[in-house]
């Protein structure tokens, strides 16, 4: 009686967990689209990518099918409203390209990814780069093709935009299933008081300052890249790189909201949408790269001072 309670239980988890990751999908695109930059309607930052591959990295390999076939239906019932063509193209891509970079990854590090490791971190971006590059090449065909002049300043757009929200979602995706798996056991030895007032302090701070009036003034734009890092580093050294991850995309969907609002200080009316969106990109890809070196130096500093304690 107990097994067949424990089975039900069970599967009751993962139809629940599996709705969860088709609503967590459905959103992550309804907000992508909500931030593109007018009036030019262009993309700066995709979540979807990035949360499928953050998911199919923390998930054993016997429940890719199911999830892959998942996104890619409900992907494809909201590409549909453009063309079919347009849907069958890039939701394709789009899948692909997840589930590549989260094979290469897994592959490449002996079938586990680990933030606190360099190398792991390394083979990370260089296989989410690789795969959204091709990504991109996808989608500009799709968008292209009674234009194909415009085929390499769209597929300029639309690379930036999938590797910048792959990297960071998909950094914090794992993080996050990390924290769960080992029942948010990195944040145990940090008081919960110092946390909360952590994340509320970055998400004010970031809050005041990308929401200010648009200004090209020096000194607000090297503040926003000074709270950044500070807040990161911040989280990296007293948290761990898990909530760092977590803080950063929180950050990042500040500084995208508000910048695409024409707020704060990458807001510049001087630029076009795209000058605009390439700095936000390059604002965020920066923040992600310090991130991760800083989270996976300190990670493996902390291991060997374990190592040399051990051995003594």
């Amino acid at each position: 009686m107990e097994i067949r309670e424990e089975s039900a239980a069970s599967r009751l988890c993962i139809v629940c967990a599996t709705a969860v990751f088709g609503f967590l999908v459905w959103l992550s695109y309804k907000a992508g689209i909500s931030f593109y930059f007018e009036p030019e309607n262009v993309a700066t930052f995709w979540l979807t990518n990035g949360l499928v591959i953050g998911v199919l990295i923390s998930t054993p390999r016997r429940w890719w099918c199911p999830l892959v076939a998942i996104q890619y239906a409900i992907q494809f019932a909201m590409n549909i409203g453009f063309s079919l063509e347009f849907a069958i193209i890039v939701t394709t891509v789009n899948t692909v390209s997840a589930l590549g970079a989260a094979a290469l990854t897994l592959h490449a590090n002996d079938g586990h990814f680990n933030l606190r490791r360099l190398d792991h971190v390394f083979v990370f971006l260089g296989a989410v780069i690789a795969a959204e590059t091709l990504n991109g090449l996808g989608g500009a065909f799709a968008v292209t093709r009674r234009t194909p002049d415009e085929f390499w300043s769209v597929w300029q757009v639309w690379s930036f935009a999938t590797i910048t929200g792959s990297l960071i979602v998909g950094t914090a995706t794992v993080a996050v299933g990390e924290l769960v798996r080992t029942n948010f056991k990195p944040l145990r030895s940090v008081r919960k008081f110092e946390a909360a007032s952590m994340f509320l302090v970055a998400v004010l701070t970031c809050h005041l300052l990308f929401s200010s009036a648009t200004t090209t003034m020096y000194p607000m734009v090297f503040g926003a890249e000074l709270f950044g890092l500070l807040f990161l580093v911040w989280a990296i050294m007293r948290l761990g790189p898990e909530a760092s991850m977590v803080m950063l995309l929180i950050i990042s969907l500040q500084l995208v909201y508000h910048t695409g609002n024409g707020h704060g200080p990458l807001a510049n009316h001087s630029l076009t949408t795209s000058q605009t969106v390439l700095a936000v990109q390059e604002y965020l890809v920066m923040h992600l790269m310090a991130g991760l070196i800083v989270s996976a130096l300190n990670g493996e500093r902390d291991e060997g001072l374990r190592a040399l304690d051990s051995s003594r």
